[in-house]
């Protein structure tokens, strides 16, 4: 039996929302144990990710609406 897999374009963006609820949970234990710093730097690197995220998030969404996702 052939084994299904997601289009890249939902895999990669699965991948990418996946790895920013990581870094959200980590910003927020960060600020629990006190270490402000570190959550900010974690902060900076959920909305440099997420600004990156946003052309393929556009071109998915145009590739869907197209019917090639």
């Amino acid at each position: 039996m052939a084994t299904s897999y997601p289009p890249r374009g939902i895999q990669k963006r699965a991948d990418q929302n996946a790895l920013l609820l990581m870094l959200g949970y980590v910003e927020a234990e960060c600020r629990a144990l006190g270490a402000e710093e570190a959550a900010r730097h974690i902060a900076q690197a959920q909305s440099l990710l997420d600004a990156l995220a946003e052309p393929e998030r556009n071109a998915l969404m145009k590739a869907t609406v197209c019917g090639r996702a």
